[in-house]
């Protein structure tokens, strides 16, 4: 987390530093650049505050230093009466009940299965269609840890008051400016960007912003590149474990097939059309959009498990027990990957679809 937060800090800083001199690299930063810029240099005790604020101090989530200056001054609570925190009561009920919730998942992972379960003779003397359901249920249900850590963190969050992000139409509180994790939507994702968006979203934001976008030049488009340099920056930061190194690349070539299926394969059934007018996106049916519901379901099942076996390396850590676990299942899900890009590349690319103009319509 000290990491996280010092490295970001400095980026911040740096573009404090670039707007107050007015230069030109200022004019073409983006607005999360700008919104969280720090263009004065804080007291020792005011960074100090922010590096070990206790909430985030050991699990995260991390958050940004202007998020804590805005806090500290109040800045944060300017809808409020006199700028008073609200009392986050019913907030911190609501996250204890998720607490609780995934409480069971983690109790069939400890004492059913097991942490060193991939590396029993039990799973390897198993047939070869329970070892990849094993491959599945026990890195999934291992996610509950890291679930009710982030919720237990996020507890801290609400209790102090710096989640608070204003007030919605009908006058409730939103309690959501620092949160980690959003179980549902990641066991539901039908691909792995959309996942990751959802998992651990400090650190996603941190490798979004910090590294990832940092290596793309202005008005550039990142590539293949940037995305593995950015999973390995991601290992790295995790730790020296062969298993972090083979599941981040391996997780860094299904995300980029993820894009490639969603640009070849997903127009057949959803495609996005671009109004010329105004630029915005909507969705249209695709030529075979009767089946658009089978798509999501495949799309669903094979990141999950796609996920959930590459997952398995994070769960073993070692480089000899992360071979044999892929050797005992003949290196199933790299080996679909690969086939995967090739479909991908064999398929035509899609037309680039537009707005029907009014004499077509009146055609049809």
């Amino acid at each position: 987390m000290i990491t996280i937060k010092v490295t970001s800090f400095a980026f911040c800083y740096s573009d404090g530093q670039e707007i107050k001199r007015k230069t030109p690299t200022s004019e073409k930063m983006s607005s999360r650049q700008k919104q969280f810029a720090i263009e004065n240099c804080p007291s020792v005790l005011e960074w100090l505050g922010y590096i070990y604020f206790f909430p985030s101090f050991l699990a995260g989530p991390s958050f940004e230093f202007r998020t804590y200056q805005r806090y500290i001054d109040l800045t944060l609570f300017a809808e409020e009466p006199n700028k008073k925190i609200p009392a986050p009561y019913w907030a911190v009920v609501v996250g204890f009940g998720k607490c609780l919730l995934v409480v069971p998942g983690l109790w069939l992972f400890l004492f059913y299965f097991g942490p060193d379960f991939l590396t029993r003779q039990e799973f390897f003397s198993a047939p070869l269609h329970l070892q990849l359901w094993f491959l599945w249920i026990v890195p999934t249900l291992s996610r509950q840890k890291y679930y009710l850590g982030w919720f237990l963190a996020e507890l801290g969050f609400l209790a102090s008051g710096i989640s608070y992000k204003g007030r919605e139409k009908d006058g409730s509180i939103n309690w959501s400016r620092v949160t980690n994790v959003y179980p549902l939507w990641i066991e539901t994702s039908t691909n792995l960007t959309e996942l990751l968006s959802y998992w651990n979203t400090s650190t996603h934001h941190w490798l979004k912003h910090y590294v990832y976008f940092r290596m793309v030049p202005p008005g550039r488009k990142p590539g293949g590149v940037v995305t593995l340099v950015t999973f390995v920056v991601s290992a790295f930061w995790h730790g020296f474990y062969p298993g972090y190194y083979f599941f981040f690349v391996l997780m860094a070539l299904q995300k980029e097939l993820g894009t490639a299926v969603r640009r070849r394969i997903r127009p057949l059934f959803v495609k996005e059309v671009v109004e010329e007018k105004t630029g915005h996106r909507k969705v249209e049916k695709g030529p075979y959009h009767s089946l658009h519901l089978l798509y999501h379901i495949v799309t669903w099942f094979f990141t999950s498990f796609g996920i959930a076996y590459i997952g398995s390396s994070f769960v073993v850590l070692s480089f000899s027990a992360t071979l044999a676990v892929f050797n005992a299942t003949y290196w199933v899900v790299p080996i679909c990957t690969v086939l995967g890009f090739v479909v991908t590349l064999i398929l035509p690319p899609p037309r680039s679809h537009r707005p029907s103009t009014k004499v077509e319509d009146k055609k049809n």
